[in-house]
């Protein structure tokens, strides 16, 4: 028997986009598919978020009373662990030629500054990943993306306190018994622009038999609720950001609105193109006329934190002239938006702005600040490259809550006193957007609910452990033996279908001595996808009938 997985045509339109399908067959076959289209991203498109909330002074590799520490695993590459007759001790992969994470930063012309924290770290993770059950690991989809199974290795225990260091040879050996392989792609969704959500299950080589999977929370996360996230920062050992907490230190404070406070003094400010300071630009139609040169004024001050301004000068007429070239922030009038970009219309705008909004409720650190979104929530964790897919975990249970998956589209910033690069440091004291998506500096921390990947955790391990051929039972179970086709597998985009071909055991007798035979069976096809519509299956049994089954919508 075959299963026909046919992509729609309109898959083309939406080149670069996750498409995450997950086939659960019960009864009589299980098969899991997961169809993506994607083309990589550009610089542009690539995630990056090195942001700190309230400083770097919660990180620590003090794992004391932090069980769920021993069950995070970093991914790399399989070709950053060297194997061969240069190895010092066989049982022991090694890095070699590793760099630092000011030494990475240095060739990419950010020279870190020297109070940076974790600058002297070996930089070597690319994701990190959770155990969520003996042989399971979740992380972020993105970090699937950029190499195929086969090369995807997790270690685990890459910590500080277990490094084994050779100074003089410049490597780090990795005992073999902490690295696992990727079996298969369990299931995974990233999407980018809908939802948000960006999660995977990778299945490893074998079972990780020393350390308990983490608990996963099938509910929601609350505002208020304290978080701590452990994650490979910038591919260093692991390190803990925020703590544990017991239940009876926790606040029960009810929230109450309290008063905005306003400074009434003035102050001339000038755009810079930054997002605090935008520019004034047009897409198409372009008037400059006084009503608009206020327009962009309030938009300028507003940006910076106060409530009002007024016009005081341009550089240029816009309508007529451009200030600059470069992809910097600008507030475009006939969009109504804030953006980073490059228009071809555009000025720096000059404006007394008055009245400096200020905040009322300090940010917590560690903290839950927004569950709005149905696939994610917001939250003020820190964050680096390296922490992708990283597990972030309720403060009184330690249960799972979350994967991080994204952050601050501002990169590290410069210290224009000590002619160096540092982390950006949120929250932003001249923002009154912190912690909002219109904030670009500071937007907060997204990280991926565990609720939405939870229920395919529980359907693929219930759905394992019911494939078994028992001679004598009526109902049996089979998988996939398509040779060479390990699923979930990639949809093709073309049209063309994949096929899976699985049979049922031949006929047994019984206890009795009769002889059973296969009259029917039934097909259930529980499909996650963005686009239902877009995914039909068809059987065809080996007389070569073919049976549709329709799209995701119907059996």
């Amino acid at each position: 028997l075959q299963v026909h997985v046919h992509p729609g045509v309109c898959l083309e339109t939406f080149k670069g986009m996750w498409r995450s399908v997950a086939f659960a067959l019960t009864g009589s076959a299980l098969v899991y598919v997961h169809g993506k289209v994607h083309k990589p991203l550009d610089s542009e498109g690539q995630i990056t978020a090195l942001t700190f909330w309230h400083g770097s002074d919660d990180l620590s590799d003090d794992f004391t009373n932090v069980p769920v520490a021993t069950s995070v695993a970093g991914q790399v590459h399989a070709a950053a662990l060297h194997d061969d007759e240069q190895n010092e001790d066989p049982d022991f992969y090694e890095v070699r030629d590793y760099q630092t994470i000011a030494e990475r930063s240095f060739r990419a012309l950010q020279p870190l500054c020297p109070d940076v924290p974790l600058r002297n770290e070996p930089s070597v993770m690319e994701c990190t990943g959770v155990l969520v059950a003996r042989d399971v690991v979740a992380t972020a989809g993105h970090c699937l993306d950029d190499y195929p199974c086969k090369d995807m290795r997790f270690v685990f225990d890459f910590a500080s306190s277990s490094l084994i260091k050779n100074a003089t040879a410049e490597l780090i050996q990795i005992p073999k018994s902490s690295v696992y392989s990727c079996k298969q792609l369990v299931a995974t969704e990233h999407e980018r622009y809908l939802t948000g959500s960006d999660w995977g299950l990778v299945q490893l080589d074998r079972e990780v038999g020393d350390r308990e999977p983490v608990a996963v929370a099938r509910r929601d996360v609350a505002r208020g609720d304290q978080i701590f996230m452990i994650s490979h920062f910038f591919g260093a050992p692991y390190v803990l950001n925020g703590h544990p907490v017991s239940s009876s230190s926790s606040s029960n404070e009810t929230e109450t609105e309290a008063e905005v406070k306003r400074d009434e003094g003035p102050v001339d400010i000038t755009s810079d193109g930054s997002s605090m300071r935008p520019h004034c630009s047009w897409h198409n139609e372009c008037e400059w006329t006084e009503k608009s040169q206020q327009e962009c004024a309030h938009a300028l001050c507003e940006a910076s934190g106060y409530s009002s301004g007024v016009f005081i000068s341009a550089s240029n007429d816009p309508c007529k002239d451009a200030h600059t070239d470069q992809r910097v922030y600008f507030w475009i009038m006939d969009a109504d938006v804030k953006g980073r970009e490059r228009v071809g219309r555009n000025a720096q705008i000059t404006a007394t702005c008055t009245e400096r909004v200020i905040w009322p409720q300090e940010i917590e650190e560690n903290s839950v600040i927004e569950t709005k979104p149905g696939a994610f929530f917001v939250a003020t964790y820190d964050n680096t490259h390296g922490s992708s897919g990283a597990p972030v975990f309720d403060a009184q249970t330690q249960e799972l809550v979350g994967i991080n998956a994204r952050g601050s589209a501002v990169d590290v910033v410069p210290d224009e006193e000590q002619w160096c690069y540092t982390y950006n440091q949120c929250p932003n004291p001249s923002s009154l957007a912190n912690g909002m998506p219109q904030d670009s500096t500071c937007p907060g921390m997204h990280a991926t609910k565990s609720t939405q990947f939870a229920h395919v955790l529980d359907l693929y391990l219930e759905g394992r452990e019911n494939i078994s051929v028992a001679p004598f039972e009526v109902v049996t179970n089979t998988v996939a033996l398509t040779p060479n086709i390990s699923v979930p597998f990639a949809v093709p985009h073309e049209g063309v279908p994949v096929v899976v071909s699985f049979r049922f055991p031949p006929a047994v007798p019984s206890e009795e001595g009769e002889v059973r035979t296969l009259i029917k069976f039934r097909l259930d096809a529980n499909i996650l996808h963005n686009y239902p519509q877009e995914v039909g299956v068809l059987l065809e049994t080996p007389s070569g009938q073919v049976l549709s089954v329709g799209h995701s919508q119907k059996r």
